[in-house]
């Protein structure tokens, strides 16, 4: 106990805190604890990280493994569903005769912006973690790709490698309106990124001369 210091009794210790306990062999037991002012500080630690965890899940102390465990179960559904989906598209393929598809999975469209999306949807983790748990669940159940934001993409190309499949709304070319759209790049800056391909729409199909507008796009990534 305590690092081999030997004592008659618990009561010489005073305040403690086991934080870990194993067998080494048949019939002893391994304990480490803390003791004395360290078990404020460890206790507190501990109290961070629940109150971390209910400001993340916008649940009290004792909601918070109910929440935990409805999300890995939630989690679990979408991994399965996703692997449906992508066992689907390749069934339905062969038997078309069809090359298969590359499925893709949504993930954060950059008509959100933080605040809202936090605040309507009651997301309280950042955008981009949001957006790179999503991916990784795509891809473990073989979904060939992403839709997401231009400003998560590095993040997810690093990630994700090609052939992985990045396509990004949200694109804006240089002096162009972002309208509602609230997490923007350009083509260059989402290409040098590592998206895969872009979606502009009213920055051309709104524009006066809309082949004009996407020539000029063209131009920009030359």
């Amino acid at each position: 106990l305590c690092g081999g210091t030997h004592v008659a009794s618990t009561a010489e210790i005073g305040l403690f805190k086991i934080i870990s306990e194993s067998g080494v062999a048949a019939g002893i037991r391994r304990i480490e604890a803390v003791a004395g002012a360290a078990v404020l500080g460890y206790l507190n630690e501990r109290d961070a990280v629940v109150k971390t965890l209910g400001d993340r899940f916008k649940a009290q102390p004792g909601e918070i493994v109910d929440r935990v465990l409805a999300l890995q179960d939630e989690l679990k559904a979408t991994g399965k569903a996703l692997a449906a989906a992508q066992a689907g598209a390749l069934e339905g393929a062969a038997a078309a005769g069809l090359e298969a598809p590359t499925l893709l999975a949504v993930t954060v469209l950059p008509s959100w912006p933080a605040e809202r999306f936090a605040h309507e949807l009651a997301i309280a983790e950042p955008i981009p973690t949001y957006a790179n748990r999503l991916a990784a669940l795509a891809a473990s159940a073989g979904i060939g790709g992403c839709v997401c934001s231009p400003l998560e993409v590095a993040a997810l190309r690093q990630a994700h490698p090609q052939p992985f499949v990045l396509v990004t709304p949200g694109i804006r070319p240089a002096g162009s309106a972002t309208g509602d759209q609230a997490r923007v790049m350009t083509p260059v800056q989402a290409i040098a990124a590592g998206a895969s391909q872009l979606v502009i729409g009213r920055p051309i199909s709104a524009a006066a001369d809309p082949a004009g507008a996407f020539a000029a796009c063209c131009l920009e990534l030359r």
